[in-house]
């Protein structure tokens, strides 16, 4: 929020109303700011990359300024990529957060060489995952009174957790959150709260939910040190939900939340003697580079994948910091959550329904008015997040020693054609096109400056050719966490039509699609 210019005008701009004309101040050309500092493009490729950005950012931009201090942002960073593939430059979407400055980013797009896979050992790892197999079932403890510290509590999935917990266990559960926006902890709890359940749960608040104030990223999660003996002294499990779930980002970011929380609870657990369940998610499978496809199991981690994503490499790196301490005693398990989406009993969706990229994706087809014919037979999954927190909580209750990862998707598919075919139910009709004419289509929309954000959803699968791209070449299995799952009696519902209808009509309702 601090600016990076500071300009003084004559006079403000008014408008014939006398007020304030927003529209002449955000046109203003800032052209009083020192340009000591300035480093001028070196090739046609940079040159294109600065006035991109000039034309975004309202200002004089040079190949070694930080984009991102000179005020963009991922939404910024999405109208940057449209705008050089109306060019016909194609970059990743990425590597705009990954290279910050115009010439690493144009050196990076130049470049043909590939990051460097780590080569770290991975034997002990392997050893503790071979172990998830229903055969060593044999070891089950399970516990319906658990006294529980969660971490993530006001999230979509947190919040689902929490829920479950109260349906299914007699224990306490405690939250820690922080004060933010000139709310208390206590109020955004139960902004949060309210959001999802109403009052349905108020009762349980000071009796079985325990709501302290306090920072997840500091020392001792920023408790002082009679609550944090308190919870020392009563709770036996630790359920980290809280992650940074973005794409795209400086990685420092992931780290600080995605790696580094993960070593606070880490530290916590094996100096306290506590259980620790990590939240993670299937996306730690990455893409490989090989046509063939590939298996990726509850018994595998690294098996060749690209980890240049900042979102997967953080959640795969905070796996094998945890797998470490796990091979060396740490009670721990891994849950790899699959495509997280509306609630299966009423269709209620996250607070911030806007950064589901699945939605945004939808919503970049039904404004083009179509969809290519290649994506019908694609399957999609959807995991009822309710659903997932019931499967959390069971796993949690019925604890083996030996089981460490653990995948939790509803792998009850449907084909895009079906959800293209509810959609029309709805009255939201997407024209099935050739690959050619929605190839035009996409065209027509990048050379339109009134249209180009409509393809913000979808920026992310057109390459340098402006076609849609969407596969994956790696096969997610379950078969392990669903055989468990199933003898510890849960079992994922059906996604049928009636959730499929409640699915979109709730988004109709909020005016997303």
């Amino acid at each position: 929020m601090v600016p990076k210019y500071m300009v003084q005008l004559d006079n403000m701009p008014i408008t014939k109303n006398g007020k304030i004309d927003l529209k002449v101040l955000k046109e203003y050309k800032i052209t009083n700011v020192a340009t000591a500092n300035y480093v001028a493009p070196e090739n046609e490729i940079q040159k294109l990359f600065c006035e991109t950005w000039e034309k975004l950012l309202n200002t004089k931009v040079g190949i070694t300024d930080d984009i991102f201090e000179l005020g963009a942002d991922s939404l910024l960073a999405i109208k940057f990529k449209v705008e050089l593939l109306s060019h016909k430059v194609n970059i990743e979407y990425a590597d705009i957060f990954k290279y910050p400055t115009v010439k690493e980013l144009s050196e990076a797009h130049n470049s043909t060489t590939t990051e460097q896979v780590d080569f770290y050992n991975y034997n002990a790892i392997n050893k503790i995952l071979e172990k998830n197999d229903i055969k060593y079932r044999k070891k089950l403890i399970t516990n319906k009174t658990n006294n529980v510290l969660l971490l993530g509590s006001n999230g979509f999935v947190g919040m689902h957790i929490l829920y479950q917990f109260l349906q299914k266990d007699n224990g306490k559960i405690y939250c820690i959150v922080r004060d933010k926006n000139k709310l208390s902890a206590r109020t955004r709890f139960l902004d949060a709260l309210h959001f999802y359940f109403q009052n349905t749960l108020d009762k349980f608040v000071d009796d079985r939910i325990i709501i302290l104030k306090g920072d997840i990223t500091k020392e001792n999660f920023g408790l002082n040190m009679q609550l944090y003996e308190d919870i020392v002294e009563h709770i036996s499990i630790v359920i980290n939900s809280s992650a940074n779930v973005k794409h795209y980002g400086n990685f420092k970011n992931f780290e600080d939340i995605n790696i580094g929380l993960t070593k606070k609870a880490i530290a916590f657990c094996e100096s306290y003697k506590k259980r620790l369940i990590q939240i993670s998610s299937i996306s730690v499978s990455g893409q490989i580079d090989k046509k063939e496809k590939m298996n990726f199991s509850e018994k595998n981690l690294y098996i060749g994948q690209n980890l240049e994503n900042v979102y997967i490499k953080s959640k795969f790196e905070a796996e094998r910091i945890l797998l470490e301490h796990i091979a060396k005693g740490l009670k721990a398990q891994i849950l790899r959550l699959g495509n997280i989406t509306n609630r299966y009993v009423d269709g209620k969706f996250q607070i911030n329904p806007k950064e589901n990229a699945f939605i945004g994706r939808i919503q970049s087809f039904v404004k083009l008015g179509m969809m290519p014919k290649s994506l019908l037979n694609a399957k999609l999954e959807f995991t009822p997040v309710d659903l997932c927190g019931l499967a959390i909580i069971s796993i949690m209750q019925n604890y083996v020693p030996d089981f460490s990862v653990f995948h939790l998707f509803n792998k009850d598919f449907i084909t895009m054609r079906q959800f293209v075919e509810t959609l029309k139910k709805e009255n939201i009709n997407l024209k099935i096109v050739q690959e050619e004419e929605f190839h035009n289509r996409i065209k027509d929309t990048l050379m339109d400056e009134n249209k180009k954000d409509i393809l913000a959803g979808i920026i992310n699968e057109l390459n340098s050719d402006n076609n849609f791209e969407i596969s994956s070449n790696i096969n997610i299995l379950s078969e392990f966490s669903r055989s468990f799952l199933y003898t510890i009696d849960f079992n994922w519902s059906k996604i049928d039509n009636a959730y499929i209808e409640k699915y979109i009509q709730y988004f109709k309702n909020i005016k997303l699609i």
